[in-house]
């Protein structure tokens, strides 16, 4: 009885070895997912999402809309790192010139590729009857199959480009 399971171990193992197709490669890559940050400061450039600035907007009803849905924002300084949704919520962005600065943080999303991916759309609602667009790209392009790849980050408030290289925009208010 051993020595039949050890041969049907042996012939199974080959057949998904040696089995599929040979002319589809599908690489695996792992990317990291991505937040868009949003700093907002007055016109002294005071952070307004630090809670130790006077008038800050911590307690406003701010709302950032997004696919339809809106997301209220929410306090999440920690120092566990996320790699889920989270919504909208304030925290400390560590990226580019902005290392440590307060910002409100809406993600994460995950990097895709280029034919699935799409210009998207969210648009942040101040509480006040004003707001602000933000549209993004966030997709990954190879330069080959299974060979090199390239991650685009494009990031633009209210129609005008601000960053290629992180997923962060300043707004004064």
């Amino acid at each position: 009885m051993k020595i039949i399971l050890a041969r049907l171990t042996v012939i199974v193992t080959f057949a998904v070895l040696f089995s599929g197709c040979k002319d589809v490669y599908y690489p695996m890559w792992d990317f990291p997912p991505w937040n868009i940050g949003v700093i907002v400061k007055n016109s002294a450039g005071e952070n307004l999402l630090d809670p130790n600035v006077a008038d800050n907007i911590l307690d406003d009803d701010v709302v950032v809309e997004f696919n339809g849905e809106p997301y209220e924002m929410y306090d999440a300084r920690t120092r566990f790192i996320p790699a889920q949704w989270s919504g909208l919520r304030v925290g400390e962005y560590w990226l580019g010139d902005y290392n440590g600065e307060f910002a409100m943080l809406f993600g994460q999303f995950q990097t895709e590729e280029y034919e699935k991916s799409h210009p998207r759309t969210l648009t942040i609602h101040w509480g006040d009857g004003t707001s602000d667009e933000i549209k993004f790209d966030l997709y990954v392009t190879y330069r080959k199959k299974g060979t090199e790849s390239t991650v685009h980050r494009k990031i633009w408030l209210n129609g005008e480009l601000q960053s290629d290289k992180y997923l962060v925009v300043e707004i004064v208010r």
